[in-house]
């Protein structure tokens, strides 16, 4: 079956259709049988074997592509996932950074030079971050504009398995 692949595929076609399979029985332990009719064993034994590199080569293309296509899908998902995630840690950010830079100009205003409460920073509420001084927030302001955005381990991850 070498030549006009035209006329192979025809007469592996026309073989094919020579093909019997003969489903097993499991409750007398038959196992699944195929019947092949052609003029010689050696005939019946390559035809065969073409079938199953065939149909064998076949179901590994047809799986392939529905792994791509799941992949394509799966990718397309990650990555408004991470887009998400950044518009999110973004927002936290900008808010943030709008938070300290309000506090600043306020402890500006009354000439706050140093904190002016006996509460922890972490426990200070927006609305009274400027009793920290503007030393204080002048710092975290720039250390927030240095770190950035803050992301969580989601997002690393998220990230990683689109990095190629």
């Amino acid at each position: 079956m070498v030549g006009n692949s035209k006329a192979d595929a025809a007469l592996l076609d026309e073989m094919i259709n020579n093909i019997q399979f003969i489903p097993g029985d499991f409750t007398r332990a038959v196992n699944d049988s195929v019947k092949l009719i052609a003029e010689t064993a050696p005939d019946a034994n390559n035809l065969l074997r073409q079938y199953v590199a065939f149909a064998s080569q076949r179901a590994a293309s047809h799986l392939n592509d529905e792994l791509k296509g799941a992949w394509a899908a799966r990718t397309i998902q990650m990555k408004a996932q991470v887009k998400r995630q950044e518009e999110v840690a973004k927002a936290i950010y900008d808010r943030r950074m709008n938070s300290i830079e309000q506090a600043l100009k306020i402890a500006e205003q009354h000439n706050i030079s140093r904190s002016a409460t006996d509460v922890p920073a972490e426990e200070l509420p927006d609305s009274e971050m400027f009793l920290l001084g503007r030393p204080m927030l002048q710092a975290r302001l720039e250390n927030l504009q240095a770190v950035g955005p803050a992301f969580d381990l989601d997002y690393d991850q998220n990230r990683a398995m689109l990095t190629p």
